[in-house]
């Protein structure tokens, strides 16, 4: 939720801010993998390396798929545009984090 927050002050700041918010949107993007990795090596019981390899396949490609659209946004619309289309769609994966109902382990 960080991600998304970041990119919008991003987008709507100058100077020293905008390059520390767009190093926080680099880290907090970057910091999923591995956290997906380990739920999925937590849930794959029987075949962890093929779950493992399933996992990079399909990120592998939604990036790239991602990538590509994030240009034709932003040749279309402009890149601060392309920007704020990103921060929304990352809002739009609140509710289905809220449904997976993980719990905090105190």
């Amino acid at each position: 939720m960080v991600a998304p927050v970041a990119i919008l002050i991003f987008v709507f700041s100058t100077g020293i801010l905008k390059i520390i918010m767009l190093a926080i949107t680099g880290f907090t993007v970057l910091s999923t993998t591995p956290v997906m990795l380990a739920i999925i090596q937590e849930n794959a019981k029987h075949n962890p390396s093929a779950a493992n390899g399933l996992f990079m396949m399909i990120s592998f490609a939604v990036r790239s798929i991602a990538v590509v659209l994030a240009g034709i946004i932003g040749d279309l619309a402009g890149l601060e545009n392309m920007f704020i289309v990103s921060a929304v769609i990352g809002f739009t994966a609140i509710p289905f984090l809220l449904k997976l109902g993980i719990k905090i382990k105190h």
